[in-house]
């Protein structure tokens, strides 16, 4: 399976699963394992083609490995540098310090209940939705960081050439219609 057709087929999908249902862990993880995984596709297809690309990132083509490819789009985008730290620590359990990272343990996602402080608007209160600590120390919200990565990751492959641009704009929340209204939200 090519790296367009993972990302179309089952990260995309997963991502899409989680934002719909935000509270749930076990779709977050799906999302961020998948999505992890589509990067290391993208980079072994490349790897595959001899694609140019990878002459910019610093080493020898036959001394790259996927965290390199990795870490070089994680400069490029936050969310997806979050997300591969999460990805990581999911499998791994528990993240050495040797390395800066933004999520060092899987204890660090975890599905919270939207109370004062942690409420968006349009949140019922009371819903969970899925945060993450950051080794910082502050508390994200996943779904806006998975919305942004699979945007930054749909870009990525086309201008890689690995296929045309999707950008779909899904019904996220399909289940609460928009509501079309000259008065403003009330959080």
């Amino acid at each position: 399976m090519d790296a367009k057709t993972f990302f179309d087929t089952v990260a995309r999908p997963n991502i899409t699963a989680f934002i719909q249902h935000d509270g749930d862990y076990r779709l977050a993880v799906n999302a961020a394992l998948s999505l992890d995984s589509a990067y290391g596709i993208i980079f072994e297809e490349l790897r595959e083609e001899n694609h140019a690309f990878l002459d910019k990132l610093g080493r020898k083509q036959t001394e790259l490995k996927d965290n390199h490819f990795k870490d070089h789009f994680a400069a490029l985008c936050p969310e997806f540098e979050i997300l591969r730290d999460v990805a990581y620590s999911l499998k791994h359990g528990r993240l050495s310090a040797r390395r800066a990272r933004m999520v060092y343990s899987a204890q660090d996602v975890s599905s919270e209940a939207l109370v004062c402080g942690l409420l968006s608007c349009g949140d019922r209160l009371g819903a969970t939705s899925v945060f993450i600590s950051l080794a910082g120390g502050e508390l994200e919200r996943a779904w806006p960081l998975f919305r942004r990565a699979e945007l930054f990751t749909d870009e990525l492959l086309g201008d890689l050439g690995l296929g045309p641009l999707a950008c779909p704009v899904p019904e996220y929340h399909a289940s609460a219609p928009l509501r079309v209204s000259s008065q403003p939200d009330v959080c």
